[in-house]
C-alpha cells in the first residue's frame, strides 16, 4: 500500500493482489489475527484467503439458498455464517464441514454478529452471537446453543450492532433503534422515529447510536439521555455508515459524496459537516481504520478512495475500477485493506 499519511497529491491506488470469486460479494471479514479474509459471495460460498499473496485460497458452500453475513468469534474461535436457507453455522478454517448448525425458523438472515470478548457473560466472558431473524433477536453461544430470544418487534429488523464495551446490542427497523441486554435479550430502551431505519451503529466510546432512515435522513441519539439529533436532507437512501475509532467522527454516505460530522462535544448539533466528493454514481460502502482518522470509501462507480478525515478534502489515493465496490475491510493491523465488488472480485492493497 502507499505511504498515504504523507501523500500530498493523490496517489494511484494499485492492488497488491486479487482472487476472483463465483458471484457478488456480500461480506468481507478479516480473522482478528489478520492470517485469513473471508469473502462470501450471494451465491452461499465462502472463500477463505490467506494473507500471503497468491496462496491457495479455500471455498465451501456454507448456505445453498445465498449468503446473508459473516462474523468472526473475536478470541480466534470460529467463523459464524447466516444465509437465506435461515440456517446459522460455524466454521473452523482447519476442517472440511461445519462445527455446528443451528435453525429456530425459516425467514432467512442477513445481519449476525459476535459480541467482544468484553460484552460476554458475566459468568465465563464468552463472546454471544446475535443474529436477526424476522422480527426476532436470537442469541447463541459459541457452541451453537440457544441462550436466549427477544420478543418479536412491530417489523423486521434490518440491522444490529453491539456496544463496543457492555453486554448491549442495537437493533433497526421500522420505528427506530431499540437496545437489548445482551445476555438475556430483554429489550432496555426505545429511540422512537416514526419511519424505517434501514442501519445502525454504535459509536466506539459508547455515546451514540445512529441510523439512517427511509425519509433520506440520519437520525443520532445520545445512548445515556436519549436526545436526539434529525440531519434530513441526504441526496438518497443512507447506504453506509460509519464511525472513526475516537468517536470523534461519523462518516455517512450521502449519494455520490460522504459526509463528515463531527461528534465531539455537545455532538453534530449546529455544525456543517464536510463533504468529499470523488464519485459519479452513489456511495456503497464507507470505513474507517481501527486507529486513527483514514478512512476508505467505494462506489457503484469502481472507484475506490482513501481519505484523511481530519478536513482534508482531496483524496489520498484512488482506485479507478469498472465494477461496483460492495464490500471494503481493513486487516486488524490497518496495513491491508480488502475490497469486493459485485462481479465477485476480491482486491487487497
Amino acid at each position: 500500500m502507499p505511504d498515504t499519511q504523507t501523500s500530498v497529491h493523490t496517489k494511484r491506488l494499485p492492488p497488491a493482489w486479487q482472487t476472483q470469486l463465483s458471484d457478488f460479494i456480500v461480506s468481507l471479514e478479516w480473522s482478528p489475527d489478520g492470517a485469513w479474509l473471508a469473502a462470501a459471495t450471494a451465491d452461499g460460498q465462502v472463500s477463505l484467503i490467506p494473507r500471503q499473496p497468491n496462496a491457495p485460497v479455500k471455498a465451501f458452500s456454507a448456505h445453498t439458498a445465498g449468503m446473508g453475513a459473516l462474523s468472526w468469534h473475536p478470541n480466534g474461535g470460529p467463523l459464524a455464517t447466516a444465509g437465506q436457507d435461515g440456517m446459522v453455522r460455524a466454521w473452523n478454517p482447519s476442517e472440511a464441514g461445519p462445527i455446528w448448525s443451528y435453525q429456530s425458523g425459516r425467514a432467512w438472515i442477513e445481519r449476525l454478529a459476535w459480541s467482544p470478548v468484553s460484552a460476554g457473560p458475566e459468568n465465563n466472558n464468552e463472546p454471544v452471537l446475535a443474529f436477526a431473524q424476522g422480527k426476532e433477536l436470537h442469541l447463541l453461544d459459541a457452541r451453537g446453543e440457544a441462550v436466549a430470544k427477544g420478543e418479536p418487534l412491530g417489523s423486521s429488523i434490518a440491522d444490529l450492532c453491539w456496544h463496543p464495551g457492555d453486554p448491549i446490542i442495537v437493533t433497526a427497523a421500522y420505528g427506530g433503534l431499540c437496545t437489548w441486554n445482551g445476555q438475556t435479550a430483554e429489550m432496555l430502551k426505545a429511540f422512537e422515529w416514526k419511519g424505517a431505519i434501514w442501519n445502525c451503529r454504535w459509536s466506539p466510546d459508547g455515546r451514540w447510536v445512529c441510523g439512517g432512515s427511509q425519509e433520506n435522513a440520519v437520525h443520532i441519539w445520545d445512548a445515556a439521555s436519549g436526545m436526539h439529533f434529525h440531519m434530513p436532507g441526504y441526496q438518497s437512501k443512507i447506504r453506509s455508515i460509519d464511525w472513526s475509532a475516537d468517536g470523534q467522527w461519523m462518516a455517512t454516505s450521502n449519494g455520490i459524496d460522504v459526509l463528515l460530522w463531527d461528534c465531539s462535544g455537545a455532538g453534530p448539533s449546529g455544525r456543517q459537516p464536510a463533504m468529499f466528493g470523488l464519485h459519479s454514481e452513489p456511495v456503497t460502502v464507507i470505513r474507517f481504520q481501527h486507529h486513527g482518522h483514514l478512512f476508505a470509501a467505494g462506489g457503484k462507480d469502481g472507484k475506490l478512495a482513501l481519505w484523511n478525515g481530519d478536513g482534508n478534502e482531496e483524496p489520498l489515493a484512488v482506485y479507478m475500477g469498472k465494477e461496483e465496490i460492495s464490500a471494503v475491510r481493513w486487516s486488524p493491523d490497518d496495513k491491508l485493506l480488502a475490497a469486493g465488488t459485485a462481479s465477485g472480485d476480491v482486491f487487497i492493497f
